[in-house]
């Protein structure tokens, strides 16, 4: 689920929240909008950068 976080005089934000297969939430991510970013044509898909044993 994403909800769009909008308070005058405040940047926008999103919260994502992640959950497995039964509903049960795994974890809440908050994030401004001025870090996210479109998809081009050479970077197309979500890349895993913080995996532990990596």
């Amino acid at each position: 689920m994403v909800e769009k976080h909008q308070i005058e005089g405040l940047e926008t934000g999103y919260s994502v929240e992640f959950s497995d297969r039964l509903g049960k939430t795994i974890t809440v991510v908050t994030i401004d909008e001025n870090s996210l970013r479109f998809p081009t044509p050479l970077r197309t898909r979500v890349k895993l950068i913080n995996h532990a044993g990596v």
